[in-house]
């Protein structure tokens, strides 16, 4: 059954591949690229939240990182914290119990190891500035088919940010204490790029 998610992507370009790596890197059984899931899931496309929200951009004010994984064996995920004000004026997380809780995936896999690894990796940054949001968009579904040219269709932004170029299917094979140290890197990039001075658009 088709599923389909909204939410909110960076605007600024290079923030986004660094989230987009930190995604990758954490786990890289796919591409997909960095983004806030404010509302679905839907069986068919609501043309109507995207006419009302056309054109609108949000401020996205990151607070840290934390986990969902207390009391729970099976979910294993490692997020950023956002705050957006007014998103509840489109938010519509039925599946969601609580409160709006806007947040950033990094990690979300089987490996609880891993997963309190990364968190670990993470708590060592600053995780404290603010960013624009694109307009509200269909969250584009995970596809292997896909992956490989998205990935390529960013390359040059994720080598300037990684400070080198890694091929996508080698990174693949890689154990994740492997990639630890790229992760790193991305982290303190986003660190010094963006975390000082607090606003970057």
């Amino acid at each position: 059954m088709t599923r389909i998610f909204y939410g909110l992507y960076v605007a600024n370009d290079r923030l986004a591949a660094a989230l987009d790596l930190l995604r990758f890197l954490a786990e890289p059984r796919f591409l997909r690229r960095a983004h806030i899931t404010v509302s679905g899931p839907y069986t068919k496309p609501q043309s109507e939240s995207l006419k009302r929200s056309r054109g609108h951009s949000y401020k996205i004010i990151f607070s840290g990182v934390d986990s969902f994984m207390e009391g729970n064996a099976k979910q294993n995920t490692v997020f950023i914290k956002c705050n957006v004000p007014s998103i509840e004026q489109v938010w519509h997380k039925p599946d969601y119990v609580g409160d709006i809780k806007p947040h950033i995936t990094l990690y979300d896999g089987a490996d609880r190891t891993q997963a309190f690894t990364l968190l670990r990796r993470c708590q060592k940054y600053d995780w404290s500035f603010e960013t624009q949001s694109t307009a509200l968009l269909e969250i584009k579904p995970k596809s292997h088919a896909a992956e490989v040219e998205e990935f390529e269709a960013y390359q040059d932004l994720y080598s300037e940010v990684l400070g080198k170029r890694i091929d996508y299917r080698t990174i693949q094979q890689q154990h994740w204490r492997d990639r630890l140290s790229y992760f790193d890197y991305v982290a303190d990039f986003i660190q010094h790029e963006f975390a000082s001075p607090l606003v970057r658009d």
